[in-house]
């Protein structure tokens, strides 16, 4: 009686209108009974909707959201979304990964009324019109099949993530309903009560949005602290139901699996549950309820005390992470990720946005304040213990940092895109706008409105919204309430154009007055975006004085008493105005030297960045190569510059490579203008070309790229020579140069095609004129597509007139010149010959690493096909030299020659005078290789061991079945 009785009161509440001047809210009471059939993956059950019209407007139709239509086939509104990112699509959904909802015997207001499917959307006339106040009720029964984990929802073996699984209701509010089909973007809800009624089977434990108000969820059945390997309760054939009911919520989601664990705590009188499975409990366990704790008395801080009487964070099977009214969805047991799920608790959860409208508001916040809580809690940098020891003894960039440069990298390469925008219309990308730009510009409000105005700003309008829609309007609204001042001109700058900030410190002066110093700063503003701005003045105790000024105009001056000369002037040094070029906003500029450490791309953002490194190598003329680099660059972009020097013990002589590359921007492409040059271990070369980069969009492929140029390269000592078969000693080839490679994109593999020319002429001193024209054809499968690793390349090459021998096309691996580049293959013993190293190019014909030669034609064949190595073993060597796979192989090759390309060999004069080049050259074997990801060094190696090869003799063999093997840190292809 009593639960009657609070139902009964919840719908008098809810169904009141929820309204201000301009402002309503329609509301509905959902009743829905599933039973999940975890053999067959399937759902089915009825769904009665209560629904009150609070709207001013009499409606004639209603409409349905059924999200699992989305993944019916490659043909749905959202599988056509997610496909732009290929050129073609061959492949449909798998019978595991499709899935579908259907609704039938649909009933409004007791009458038969026929729904009408679109893909993820029900349309239904109406009986009878809906006038304002009055409410009907629509009943249906539904059944569906629930898809293999994929997005936000499915299933692995017996784990159930039920999001977006039922008869959802389309919200209609001032501008209408919004029958969206489901796509880029998320979602969209009407406030309402939800009563769901779970059959399920028996020993499965189950969360649920809301509070459990019957049945045994089995939160009991998988204590906590009792080992991983612990059995989960028997499966019988025996089902129960489970019912959960929630008030004032806009979806409703649940998770089932045998195996989840539930922790729980409180915070005042709010419930907080940790739900994971048995196998996770060694990074669930106790860690995510003290995370989601700490998020709750956080987020009460500064925005508002949760309403909702409890929260939930499950385990999910995606590695994300995804919102829901008092129900949380992570695939990982991280802080960070918590914070920001929980965030989205309020924002979007209980201040409702349109996700597909206006994600900027709810992800951008939820990003701001995982961000904002990381660096309250633990500093600039997050939490630090999380950190390899690598991390630890190099530059990273901060919490901030990171975000400030993935969103200038690409308005810098102009892919720049409004910040807030229809989730479907981004082109370029969705989540750097719509996560990490949309935080940054939170963090500049924090920053204009200082930190105790901005928590006053969340305050009021949580209070003010809290329970309904929430849009940009409202939000500018409630911010113009509590700082007093219009905002529409900073809203529509920062969220409707691409518009950036940049100011320049140009000059900073003092000169000395009664209290100490009169400083005298000139600022510009380059940028379109303006903002009020703060200027540092660093004393020389180290203390700051700061100066905060509007920053409105193209040139100001301020006029700043201070106790002393500064010793270092800044504007915004911390850049909480995103200005994209931070370096110019300091005097004296700064530099940074930093050693040069492997695989890690730290950059300043306020200074000219030098790295630096010291080299050593060995080969059998120089005896120990030594050197040290220098690479200067501002923020990895502009001005990059590289000066090698280097000197051989043995033979005292001095080498050294140098370069400058300056970004462009070319027939409205990212090019790229290069210089470089270096005399090192016998060798000269110069190089002056351009790169361009064609992508119109970053979504849609294909990527083309277009290099062009001139270039001189000599040998003149040739001691420093491996093999004179594949090196002319005599000749200056200058000329130019031209390469294109486009990557279309498949569904089912990644797709390369490279073109080159290359023209040698008897310009500026050049000894040969030769044509050498080159393509490559690459086809790799993809792993979320099939487990089956193959690999496919094509290639042809011909050169034409008197191409000089490095210049020709090596039978077995890279040409002379391409290995001229890897330190270690350049001359004699610098690699040991018994390492049987062979670089991959040209035929790529590894079972001839040891007898290979260049040609003036060539066409070859190469595929791979293979699989990762499975088992225990595997997985425990996998941490130090990385996943192991194992594939079969084949390479063919035919030369097209009809002389002998290296007139002077009379090995290979031999080998055509006994027929090699009228036949078919091929080799066959297994291999190994294995992806490695140390902290500081990322790399492929790999074993192959042609034990088959039909022309033996060019290796000066007779077996054809024979033990060999080839080694390699580049992929073959």
């Amino acid at each position: 009686m009593r639960r009657v009785c609070l139902i009964a009161v919840s719908l008098l509440a809810g169904a009141l209108p929820v309204r201000g001047a301009d402002y309503f809210q329609q509301f509905h009471h959902t009743t829905i009974n599933v039973k999940l059939d975890a053999t067959r993956k399937w759902v089915s059950g009825n769904e009665s909707i209560l629904y009150v019209n609070n709207s001013p407007d009499t409606l004639r139709e209603f409409y349905l959201h059924l999200y699992p239509n989305a993944f019916r086939s490659k043909n749905s509104a959202y599988m056509r979304d997610e496909n732009r990112k290929y050129n073609l699509v061959l492949k449909d959904l798998s019978k595991a990964d499709k899935g579908w909802l259907d609704i039938s015997n649909v009933r409004i207001g007791g009458k038969v009324v026929e729904a009408k499917i679109d893909d993820t959307i029900a349309k239904m006339m109406l009986p009878s019109p809906l006038v304002p106040g009055d409410s009907m009720r629509v009943e249906l029964a539904f059944d569906g099949k629930i898809h293999r984990a994929r997005d936000r929802s499915g299933y692995r073996g017996n784990h159930f993530d039920m999001a977006q699984w039922y008869p959802k209701i389309v919200v209609y509010d001032d501008k209408g309903f919004h029958p969206d089909k489901f796509m880029t973007g998320e979602f969209y809800g009407e406030f309402g009560t939800f009563d769901v009624n779970i059959e399920l089977p028996e020993n499965f434990v189950v969360a649920a949005t809301g509070t459990l108000e019957g049945g045994d969820a089995g939160w009991t059945y998988n204590p906590a602290h009792v080992g991983k390997n612990t059995a989960p309760r028997p499966k019988t054939d025996k089902t129960k139901t489970v019912q959960f009911h929630a008030e004032k919520v806009h979806d409703f989601t649940w998770a089932a699996d045998p195996t989840f664990v539930v922790e729980h705590t409180t915070v005042g009188d709010l419930k907080i549950y940790s739900v994971y499975r048995r196998s996770s409990a060694k990074t669930w366990q106790d860690s995510t309820v003290v995370h989601i704790t700490r998020a709750v008395r956080f987020l009460e801080k500064h925005v508002g005390k949760y309403p909702w009487p409890q929260i939930t964070v499950c385990e999910m099977l995606r590695p994300g992470g995804m919102e829901y009214p008092m129900f949380i969805l992570d695939g990982r047991a991280a802080e960070g990720l918590v914070m920001h799920e929980y965030g989205h608790e309020y924002f979007y959860g209980l201040l409702a946005n349109n996700e597909r409208e206006e994600a900027w508001i709810d992800e951008g916040f939820a990003s701001f304040i995982a961000r904002w809580y990381q660096q309250t809690r633990y500093g600039p940098w997050g939490d630090k213990s999380k950190w390899n020891w690598y991390q630890r003894i190099t530059p990273q960039y901060k919490l901030w940092e990171e975000y400030r440069r993935d969103v200038f990298d690409l308005e810098r390469r102009g892919y720049g895109e409004r910040t807030s925008f229809r989730a479907e219309k981004y082109v370029n990308s969705y989540r750097i706008h719509v996560y990490q730009k949309a935080a940054l510009t939170y963090n500049v409000m924090r920053f204009v409105a200082g930190d105790s105005l901005y928590n006053a700003l969340n305050h009021s309008f949580f209070e003010q919204w809290q329970f309904k829609h929430v849009n940009e309007d409202r939000y500018r609204a409630a911010a113009e309430s509590v700082m007093k001042r219009d905002l529409s001109r900073q809203f529509e700058q920062w969220l409707h154009t691409t518009k950036t900030v940049d100011y320049v410190l140009d000059d900073m002066r003092t000169k000395p007055d009664s209290a100490g110093v009169l400083a005298r700063a000139v600022i510009t503003r380059k940028g379109e975006l303006y903002c009020p701005i703060e200027i540092q003045f660093t004393m020389p105790d180290g203390s700051v004085v700061k100066h905060r000024m509007d920053a409105r105009n193209r040139s100001m001056v301020a006029k700043v008493h201070l106790p002393a000369k500064p010793v270092r002037t800044a504007v915004n040094p911390d850049n909480e105005i995103m200005d994209i070029n931070l370096e110019n906003n300091v005097l004296p500029r700064k530099k940074d030297f930093q050693l040069d450490w492997p695989n890690n791309n730290y950059f300043a953002e306020d200074a000219y960045t030098v790295r630096h490194r010291p080299a050593i190598w060995y080969n059998d003329v120089d005896g120990a190569k030594m050197g040290y680099h220098f690479y200067g660059s501002r923020e990895g972009w502009w001005d990059r510059y590289r000066l090698g020097l280097y000197y051989g013990a043995e033979s005292s002589r001095f080498d050294f490579s140098a370069a400058m590359e300056r970004p462009m921007t070319l027939m409205g492409s990212n090019a790229t203008l290069s210089i470089s040059g270096y005399r090192m271990e016998g060798r000269n070369d110069a190089r002056l070309g351009v790169h361009i980069v064609r992508r119109p969009r970053l979504i849609q492929p294909p990527t083309q790229e277009v290099t062009l140029g001139f270039g001189y390269h000599e040998l003149r000592d040739p001691q420093y020579l491996n093999s004179t078969e594949i090196y002319d000693t005599t000749n200056a080839d200058t000329g130019p140069f031209f390469a294109y490679s486009i990557q279309p994109e498949l569904d089912i593999a990644s797709v390369h095609f490279g073109a080159t020319l290359d023209v040698g002429r008897t310009w500026l001193g050049g000894d040969v004129k030769y044509e050498r024209v080159s393509t490559e054809l690459l086809l790799k499968s993809r792993p979320e597509v099939t487990k089956l690793d193959w690999r496919l390349r094509g290639f042809l090459g011909f050169t034409g007139g008197d191409a000089p021998a490095q210049r020709k096309f090596n039978l077995a691996g890279a040409g002379s010149i391409a290995r001229d580049e890897r330190f270690w293959l350049r001359s004699p013993g610098a690699v040991p010959e018994d390492l049987h190293y062979l670089e991959p190019g040209d035929g790529n014909l590894r079972g001839y690493g040891a007898g290979t030669f260049a040609v003036n034609k060539l066409v070859a064949f190469n595929t791979e096909i293979g699989a990762k190595l499975p088992g225990p073993i595997a997985k425990k060597v996998a941490r130090i030299v990385g996943a192991l796979s194992l594939y079969g192989f084949y390479d063919a090759g035919w030369v097209l020659d009809t002389h002998n390309p290296i007139a002077s060999s009379t090995r290979i004069q031999s080998l055509v005078d006994g027929g090699l080049f009228d036949a078919r050259i091929e080799d066959a074997g297994v291999g190994i290789r294995s992806d490695v990801k140390w902290p500081f060094w990322n790399f492929t190696w790999r074993l192959d061991m042609p034990v088959y090869v039909n022309h033996p003799e060019v290796n000066a063999e007779s077996k054809q079945n024979d033990w060999r093997y080839v080694f390699s840190i580049v992929a073959s292809f």
